[in-house]
């Protein structure tokens, strides 16, 4: 598997935000590197709080527990280590409760919690939001 950015084909109100960041340089995918499709996705910010933001983060279904998620995090750490970043935040669907867990497995901690966006809520059958995480990242001195 390989990194290499991609062009986002999206209709969502926040289409200028992901075009905008591929622009930059922001956006990567991971292709599987025997067929070349992509196998995983996201896009990346510096926060106001010199934090990484990253997301939406997502991995093809034939490619979940393949470690694609874990090198796609790889990268964002290494990315926001380059910066010298604080952190790294993250925001999950709280009815992904499977993703929570892994998320703080892997060193995040919530801290907090936001509103899940309008425009897709209304698509749901249920009420979401989002539970904010954040790993804070530890240099050697």
């Amino acid at each position: 598997m390989r990194f290499k950015t991609a062009v986002p084909r999206l209709t969502s109100p926040t289409e200028g935000k992901f075009l905008q960041a591929y622009e930059e340089g922001r956006v990567f995918k991971v292709t599987d590197s025997v067929s070349g499709c992509i196998v995983g996705m996201t896009y990346w910010e510096v926060t106001p709080n010199n934090t990484m933001y990253f997301g939406p983060f997502a991995v093809s279904p034939a490619f979940q527990g393949r470690k694609v998620g874990r090198l796609m995090l790889g990268e964002v750490e290494r990315l926001a280590r380059q910066r010298g970043l604080r952190g790294i935040d993250i925001k999950v669907i709280d009815l992904r409760t499977d993703l929570v867990a892994m998320y703080t497995a892997m060193g995040y901690a919530r801290t907090g919690s936001s509103e899940y966006p309008p425009e897709a809520a209304c698509k749901l059958t249920r009420p979401v939001q989002f539970v904010d995480m954040r790993r804070v990242l530890h240099y050697e001195r």
